[in-house]
């Protein structure tokens, strides 16, 4: 009770000091563990973006039509749109035709790269015939399934 009655008897503006010292030292306190406390979400997903890998030739959109037992060389452009290392597999649907020159059909990319090959294509048949490409994309290391036709 002594002790208690001694520090009453202390001024004032020393409490009230104190008192204002550990206020504004709690409150700095949690504004700089509320930057290292992790924010929990329920039901959170992990997205994975899209591989985007772009196919164009010269000249040609990518649906071709040839005249009867023509042959074509054709030059390819395969763009990355992606910030990683992608694959990509080139594929086309069309009946008898031969392919040639089978140079990077199938390969990787890198990061916003962009690769250019040729291939030689010949309509086997007697009569007009069209040939459509297309490009399937995926992450390295990861087979990609085509429909149709694959180049190989």
């Amino acid at each position: 009770m002594k002790k208690l009655s001694e520090v009453l008897s202390k001024p004032r503006s020393i409490y009230f000091s104190i008192i204002t010292m550990l206020t504004l030292t709690l409150v700095l306190m949690k504004v700089s563990f509320s930057y290292y406390i992790p924010v929990s979400v329920d039901n959170a997903s992990l997205t994975v973006p899209d591989i985007v890998n772009v196919l164009s030739n010269d000249g040609y959109n990518n649906e071709i039509e040839f005249e009867a037992n023509e042959t074509k060389e054709l030059t390819f452009k395969v763009v990355s749109k992606n910030e990683i290392e992608s694959s990509y597999v080139v594929f086309y649907d069309g009946e008898e035709f031969t392919i040639e020159n089978l140079s990077a059909i199938s390969s990787s990319i890198n990061p916003l790269e962009e690769k250019t090959f040729i291939i030689k294509v010949t309509n086997n048949l007697d009569i007009n015939n069209t040939i459509k490409f297309d490009i399937k994309s995926g992450f390295v290391g990861k087979k990609i399934d085509v429909e149709n036709n694959i180049i190989k």
